[in-house]
């Protein structure tokens, strides 16, 4: 294991073995560790909010074969939920890894799709794109965690990217979306992401508080604005709109 990251864990209880054995997840929010099988209860409970923002995704979408976008977004929501559930019940380094997995499959299809739709990108081009970035993104997260750098900064990075995209989609092109939406659902994610990072830094943290969490309520208001965004990528990226050859 690293010897970066202190094991929050306490002898005897359920993932302390593992910790020691696979390494402590490289963040210590300011939900206490508790000693259970759920060891961060509310930063756990509340990833249900991806859960339920994966279920008006698809439920909006359909199954149409042109909507295979879109569905892919909607599931991918869910990924992060499961993710993100696993990683705060553990507390260890493997399922953080996987936590910003989730992340990195959602937001990088999203990215390929800004890229696609803005003509950087190929039609062909968008699965290779995808696939590699994503290989890349996860071997810098592995290779930031054991250099004690924070690979939080990726995820922020690639959600600038899609900034970018849908302002010189929207501006440099003149296309189709709902952006109020869309710029709801990043003022969503925004906020969640400051507070997630004053629970951090400890500078907003009342350890007694069981539930009202900085990093809890990003779970909630990221959901939120993942959920929200779809009423834009509905509007930007229609059915059919990547189906065909076009390079």
């Amino acid at each position: 294991m690293s010897s970066l990251y202190p094991n929050p864990h306490q002898e005897g209880c359920p993932w302390f073995d593992w910790a020691e054995t696979f390494g402590a997840s490289a963040f210590h929010y300011c939900e206490p560790t508790v000693c259970a099988l759920v060891s961060e209860p509310a930063n756990t409970y509340s990833n249900i909010a991806y859960f339920l923002a994966a279920g008006f995704v698809l439920s909006r979408v359909g199954s149409s074969p042109g909507a295979w976008h879109l569905r892919f977004y909607g599931w991918s929501l869910a990924l992060i939920g499961v993710c993100s559930t696993l990683y705060h019940a553990a507390n260890i380094w493997p399922l953080h890894f996987f936590d910003f997995f989730g992340m990195y499959v959602s937001i990088l299809f999203v990215a390929a799709l800004g890229l696609v739709k803005n003509n950087f990108l190929g039609r062909r081009q968008f699965w290779p794109f995808y696939f590699c970035s994503l290989a890349v993104f996860c071997a810098l997260t592995i290779c930031f965690y054991y250099l004690g750098v924070n690979f939080r900064y990726n995820v922020g990075f690639i959600a600038l990217s899609i900034l970018g995209l849908e302002t010189f989609y929207r501006f440099g092109r003149s296309r189709p979306g709902n952006y109020p939406a869309f710029l709801g659902g990043m003022a969503a994610i925004g906020i969640g992401n400051v507070l997630s990072s004053l629970d951090l830094h400890r500078v907003w943290c009342n350890a007694s508080a069981q539930w009202l969490f900085g990093h809890s309520i990003w779970h909630l208001l990221s959901a939120f604005g993942l959920g929200l965004a779809l009423l834009h990528w509905q509007k930007a990226y229609p059915e059919g709109s990547l189906d065909g050859p076009k390079t």
